[in-house]
This record gives structure tokens, C-alpha cells and sequence, in this order.
């Protein structure tokens, strides 16, 4: 989210961090750290999607059993569950 604030594609009414927060704080969210393991995960899956930080919310989702919330039509491709309405 941050990135995309800073690239200008992207409004909050708050600062990238602040607005995290209190999403995490309203719904109850948890992080989940990422590590070697996780982005090598991300390295290792086949060539469906270009982009290497999409490829690692694969491996999160993978790992965890996670929903991935997006409209990028290549992440059900890896067998991940996604949702956009």
C-alpha cells in the first residue's frame, strides 16, 4: 500500500502505516513476518506472474491457507484462493 501512496496510484486519508494499523485494530488482523523461507517460496514458484512481491503474497497465502484479496486474474493460477468484488 505504502508503494502505491508513494507512486501516486494510490489515496489514504492517512499515512500508509497509520491506516494499516487501524485496519489491523478493526478487524482484528495479525501479521505475518516474512522471512528467508517464505520469500525463497516466492523465488521457487513457477514463472506465471512476473512481478517477485506478488510471487511472495503466493507463498504467504500458500503457506498460511490465505485469501488473497486482488483482481490480478494470474494468482489463481498458483492454486491460491483469491477475492475481489
Amino acid at each position: 500500500m505504502a508503494i502505491k501512496v508513494a507512486g501516486g496510484k494510490l489515496r489514504l486519508t492517512e499515512p500508509p502505516a497509520q491506516w494499516f494499523a487501524g485496519l489491523t485494530e478493526r478487524y482484528g488482523l495479525r501479521e505475518i513476518a516474512l522471512d528467508a523461507r517464505l520469500a525463497c517460496a516466492g523465488a521457487n514458484l513457477p514463472l506465471l506472474h512476473r512481478d517477485p512481491f506478488d510471487r511472495v503474497l503466493v507463498a504467504l497465502a500458500q503457506t498460511n491457507v490465505l485469501t488473497v484479496l486482488t483482481s490480478d486474474e494470474n494468482m489463481p493460477k498458483y492454486g491460491v484462493k483469491t477475492l475481489w468484488d
